[in-house]
């Protein structure tokens, strides 16, 4: 749990860490990088807001019940959002908050994120500029890269 809240404490609500939120009008963020290396924000705030939340009241429980960085927060390493196979519960912007948790669910209203065998699992988001692979360098970066040379924040 004190590594999701200093991992998560790494992120910004008004800058999304990856590519793939989408924007007000309903396109999807930057699919490649921009030259600056940075993203619309896009509907970020509100997958930023739900994880807060699913922090503040679920978060020791989920880690109890053996959930881990990956299944949360996890993106893919080079794509981010846009490949939501790899996504983690909480870095979707579908559904309102969590409503209730179990081992292998997590029940958002109406929708539910179920742990399924074989899924492949992304690295943490907070990762992911830190990921060579991911192409990721902007001033977040900088901020951010050395807290995170202290090891991986994944548990």
């Amino acid at each position: 749990m004190e590594l999701w809240r200093a991992g998560f404490g790494l992120l910004s609500r008004e800058e999304a860490p990856c590519p793939g939120y989408k924007r007000g009008d309903g396109q999807a963020g930057a699919a490649i990088l921009p030259s600056d290396h940075s993203y619309d924000p896009g509907d970020w705030p509100r997958a930023y807001d739900r994880a807060a939340d699913f922090l503040e009241r679920f978060g020791e429980e989920a880690e109890a019940l053996g959930w881990t960085a990956s299944l949360l927060f996890g993106v893919h390493p080079t794509r981010g959002v846009i490949r939501v196979d790899y996504c983690g519960a909480l870095v979707l912007t579908v559904g309102g908050p969590a409503v209730s948790l179990t081992g292998t669910e997590i029940r958002f209203g109406h929708l539910a994120y179920r742990k399924k065998p074989g899924q492949p699992t992304g690295i943490p988001v907070w990762e992911f500029c830190r990921d060579p692979r991911s192409g990721y360098n902007s001033g977040y970066s900088d901020q951010v890269r050395p807290i995170l040379e202290a090891g991986p924040l994944r548990a």
